[in-house]
């Protein structure tokens, strides 16, 4: 079965573009993309038969898209909740995370991402190290910004 687990970074995009493409742009956390690229992710994602995420990196997006005012704020929490209802949650317990050596150097989150990439999922990040690290890993990994690249190139 295809799985992709998400960055907190991919997920606020996705979030962000599910309540109101328009709020790309104009939300601190997603205004380096435009409203094109979340039509890039949503077609970037269909094959997937299941889109993962970690608790933490669930946090970290909540904490993200509070980065708003009223009332976006609370149109942007009530995306998440409804795309809640899609995601598969991956508990990857921070005793077992900080055993991968992707903990030292990116944190916690990260080390979550790279222990749901070890069980068989494909990574979606933005961050570079990340991607790298999951890569040098022997995992799969993809740098979404090298999708949208080619999706405008």
């Amino acid at each position: 079965m295809k799985k992709a687990v998400l960055d907190a970074n991919v997920l606020v995009l996705l979030v962000v573009g599910a309540a109101d493409p328009s709020l790309i742009e104009r939300h601190k956390r997603t205004e380096i993309f435009a409203e094109e690229d979340f039509d890039t992710l949503t077609r970037f994602l269909k094959p997937y038969l299941k889109l993962q995420v970690t608790p933490h990196a669930l946090a970290e997006a909540s904490n993200l898209l509070a980065q708003s005012k009223s009332p976006a704020r609370e149109q942007l929490r009530q995306a998440l909740a409804h795309l809640l209802g899609t995601l598969v949650e991956v508990c990857i317990p921070s005793e077992t995370a900080v055993r991968n050596e992707v903990y030292l150097r990116l944190g916690l989150t990260d080390a979550t991402l790279a222990e749901a990439v070890a069980r068989g999922a494909t990574l979606l990040t933005t961050d570079l190290d990340l991607y790298r690290a999951v890569q040098a890993q022997g995992y799969l990994a993809v740098n979404f910004n090298h999708v949208r690249l080619g999706a405008w190139g």
